[in-house]
């Protein structure tokens, strides 16, 4: 407990009687911990709650990972954290190992031996779908035991593209250390994941992945997108040589050719970005001024990461400044969080989502919608998101603009500050699909952070209800119609017209403002308090707590 030090003259930390010892702050290490969901208000603290009770007015300095300003925020307004951010782990390919590695091995004898050796291939095919089922891999693959040759089929092919994919998804290699950038290869994994979602829309921060797959003209082939490719799409060219040259393995599918690419990016970072060797700029004209800003911008950002880290921490523990900065993830589009270091706040929350986050979330929906269709054979008709707070700080509002997108609306943002200021909805015609009825289940945070964005979600589910059955038939616009059968039944139970409209359009769910704490509070956090009132330090502080914030004290807890 912060108690009074008459030697010092300055609030103390304490943990009873005789192991009471002097601290000037704290550094609160690891995310999250548990001062800040300690039970009391969630904002505004009072004598009672307590967080403030434990802490009081002592320092906190708060190392913190940059991609989660949510739970960084908690920490900021229930414990006056002040936040130095650092940096995620390093980022690399997930690859393939163990049984997946033994798998994977056996499906490109298989398709090698299809050609060479029939017999032995039939042999390879009975080994690997027993395998899968005994590993029990069809399920997860969302496939049922094949019944039939088509069935085996189309599991082997969807196998073959998903074990490419394990190869090349995005994990984290070991922990970050504070005050330590990557070096080595996790500096050139690392930054390729910095350059493999745009950051912009100037030449220079495209993505790097897209900007290779169009020099070398692979951009669009088939339906092929370098971010998001359909993994087992059969890949029958072209094969550029330079592709060719960096692995001798298998070239069936779109997902082998994403995996070059990586292959090519993780080269040339290493190259031309780490290792500064001159090149061909002309042969590369969209891959150049990519590499060009990781080389100036991203790279020395990066490597001011960990001196930043420590050097803030220290000005933090000598009274000093820590300077702002902005939050989110540098792997997500947003290098500009780098360098690390900095006492982040969270987002500018009426430019949520921004425009590469609905690009993003654009993307995200087409491929429910796709997934849907294989999987039931109609179109999504609706659909229910949960949304984080957390989640959407980190990303910009992906989760939002996938709602968005599944709506068949866009944002507006005003020119300069790119904050979104209205929605337009975009005719169905031109997407190719009935609109998807979208509720969302938000969390308490997500209310309380951005209730612009739920205003603005309620807007375009009315707006899209309003549109006239002569423009839209039921058939595209599922949402009017559920909304004209559920006022009509609102109308039965006796609610004015009005009224059982706007019930009707209800979309956005969550819980009652407040609700969360007074669980906490009105639960064992405030019988414990209450059984732990006794004489000793912590009535000391209590009673001294009450004093400096103005309340009289009363010889209980106040309720909330």
């Amino acid at each position: 407990m912060p108690i009074w030090c008459p030697r010092t003259t300055t609030w103390r930390f304490t943990f009873g009687c005789a192991c009471s010892f002097c601290v000037d702050a704290v550094v609160h290490v690891g995310k999250h911990g548990n001062l800040e969901w300690l039970p009391g208000k969630s904002v505004a603290l009072g004598a009672a709650c307590w967080p403030d009770a434990i802490l009081g007015p002592l320092p906190h300095l708060y190392p913190f990972i940059v991609n989660d300003p949510g739970e960084g925020s908690q920490a900021k307004r229930r414990t006056q954290a002040v936040i130095i951010d650092h940096l995620m782990p390093a980022l690399t390919r997930a690859e393939t190992y163990g049984p997946l590695q033994k798998l994977e091995r056996q499906m490109d004898e298989y398709y090698e031996a299809l050609s060479l050796d029939p017999r032995r291939a039939q042999r390879l095919r009975e080994d690997i779908l027993e395998r899968v089922l005994s590993e029990g891999l069809h399920a997860e693959l969302g496939f049922a035991k094949p019944a039939d040759e088509a069935a085996r089929n189309t599991l082997l092919q969807r196998l073959d593209a998903y074990l490419c994919e394990i190869k090349e998804s995005q994990i984290r290699d070991g922990l970050h250390i504070l005050g330590s950038s990557p070096q080595g290869r996790q500096q050139i994994d690392t930054l390729v994941a910095l350059a493999r979602f745009p950051g912009g829309k100037a030449a220079g921060q495209g993505s790097l992945l897209v900007a290779l797959a169009k020099d070398l003209q692979l951009d669009g082939v088939d339906g092929f997108s370098a971010l998001s490719p359909e993994w087992a799409a059969p890949w029958n060219g072209p094969y550029p040589a330079v592709l060719q040259q960096l692995s001798a393995e298998a070239w069936r599918h779109a997902g082998h050719t994403r995996e070059r690419l990586e292959l090519l990016a993780r080269r040339l970072v290493a190259d031309h970005v780490v290792a500064d060797e001159p090149w061909d700029v002309a042969a590369w004209p969209h891959t150049a001024p990519v590499i060009a800003r990781m080389r100036q911008v991203l790279r020395p950002r990066l490597d001011a990461c960990g001196p930043q880290e420590i050097a803030q921490c220290l000005r933090g523990l000598a009274g000093r400044f820590v300077p702002a900065g902005p939050s989110g993830a540098p792997s997500r589009g947003r290098p500009d969080v780098l360098p690390t270091g900095r006492n982040f706040y969270s987002v500018d929350t009426r430019a949520v989502p921004t425009q590469t986050a609905y690009a993003m979330g654009v993307a995200a929906a087409e491929r429910v919608i796709e997934r849907h269709l294989q999987d039931h054979g109609e179109m999504l008709r609706c659909l229910g998101l949960s949304v984080w707070g957390t989640s959407t700080m980190r990303t910009g509002g992906e989760d939002i603009a996938q709602a968005f997108a599944l709506l068949g609306v866009r944002p507006k943002w005003a020119d300069g500050s790119s904050r979104v200021v209205d929605i337009e909805v975009l005719p169905m015609a031109m997407k190719g699909r009935p609109r998807v009825d979208v509720t969302l289940r938000v969390s308490g945070f997500f209310r309380d952070a951005f209730p612009n964005v739920i205003d603005l979600f309620d807007t375009a589910v009315r707006a899209v209800a309003a549109i006239s059955e002569e423009d839209e038939p039921d058939d595209v616009n599922p949402i009017r119609a559920r909304v004209q059968r559920e006022a009509a039944e609102a109308q039965a139970r006796g609610l004015s017209a009005d009224a059982a409209q706007r019930e009707a359009t209800w979309r956005v769910f969550g819980p009652a403002p407040r609700w969360l704490w007074r669980r906490a509070a009105r639960g064992h956090g405030q019988r414990s308090l209450e059984r732990r009132r006794r004489p000793g330090p912590g009535l000391f502080a209590r009673r001294r707590l009450c004093l400096r914030s103005g309340r009289a004290w009363r010889g209980r807890t106040r309720q909330f």
